[in-house]
């Protein structure tokens, strides 16, 4: 795997975060999506479409390419950015929306 993709997939690495952790995929550029694909055709199945508006098949995708990604030996890969459950935990808590209704006296 070249540096260049392996500092996407590290920049990235967020988004298997949340699939891993938080169980959930959460919306993702279409450019971003666009390499991910072209990854995942170099690396895994070159037959690969992906469909960038399923939420199902981007988390699938994703899991892959990124368990791939960390099977790779140990001097290939680098060091990644250990993100704890409560960042995740975090980020899922912010953008849950409140509860609308009558404000309790």
């Amino acid at each position: 795997m070249e540096q260049n993709e392996k500092d996407f997939l590290e920049a990235n690495i967020i988004n298997y975060h949340t699939i891993s952790q938080a169980g959930f995929v959460r919306n993702i550029e279409v450019p971003i999506l666009n390499e991910y694909e072209a990854l995942y055709r170099k690396y895994l199945n070159p037959t690969y479409i992906m469909c960038k508006y399923c939420k199902d098949d981007i988390f699938g995708a994703l899991e892959r390419l990124y368990q791939y990604y960390l099977s790779l030996p140990q001097e290939q890969v680098q060091s990644l950015v250990k993100e704890s459950v409560d960042t995740v935990q975090n980020y899922v808590q912010e953008n849950v929306q409140k509860k609308r209704g009558r404000p309790k006296k």
